[in-house]
């Protein structure tokens, strides 16, 4: 996938996509060091590629179609340390590669029993070549069509479906 050649230290060599690369960690001039700040600084068709030395990062919100990519599946890892949803896509054309997303979850087991490591409520979206583990729900889709789910490992976890979001389920108490 990735040149032989490319070092952290330079941009790696991946195949040519419409739209701009960003890169999270690494030590390349201007790139990030949080997956957020990169997806914030993107545009509908860019890639967001995050080198997996600065693991873990932490939970992100994904608002712009973009492919947003980890370097490699076992150690590039999103940990949402138990305070909610890890990986929520909100937008639609997003593609979700090469991640170890975990730790999805909160404290109050009514309250945050629609947790998930990747909350998605778009449609036309990918999520490939992941680990999710030890999330409330491993991935949760709310009313969403044309979603490619395809060569992940859960442990741990499974796929949720529904066809509410917050307004059509019982509000859950605290």
């Amino acid at each position: 996938f990735l040149s032989a050649l490319a070092q952290k230290t330079e941009q790696p060599v991946l195949p040519s996509v419409k739209g701009n690369w960003r890169y999270v960690g690494g030590s390349g001039p201007g790139n990030y060091t949080t997956i957020q700040d990169a997806i914030n600084a993107s545009s509908d068709g860019d890639t967001v590629f995050v080198y997996d030395d600065s693991s873990p990062y932490r939970s992100v919100v994904v608002n712009k179609s973009i492919h947003l990519l980890g370097e490699y599946t076992n150690t590039t890892i999103i940990d949402g340390e138990y305070k909610g949803d890890v990986v929520c896509i909100q937008s639609e054309r997003v593609v979700l590669s090469n991640f170890t997303i975990t730790h999805g979850d909160g404290e109050d087991l009514l309250r945050d029993f629609f947790r998930a490591g990747v909350r998605i409520t778009a449609s036309d979206v990918t999520i490939k070549n992941n680990i999710i583990r030890d999330n409330r729900k491993g991935i949760l889709g709310l009313r969403v069509t044309n979603l490619t789910i395809r060569d992940n490992c859960f442990f741990q976890d499974g796929v949720t479906f529904s066809p509410y979001e917050n307004e059509g389920r019982p509000p859950i108490l605290p």
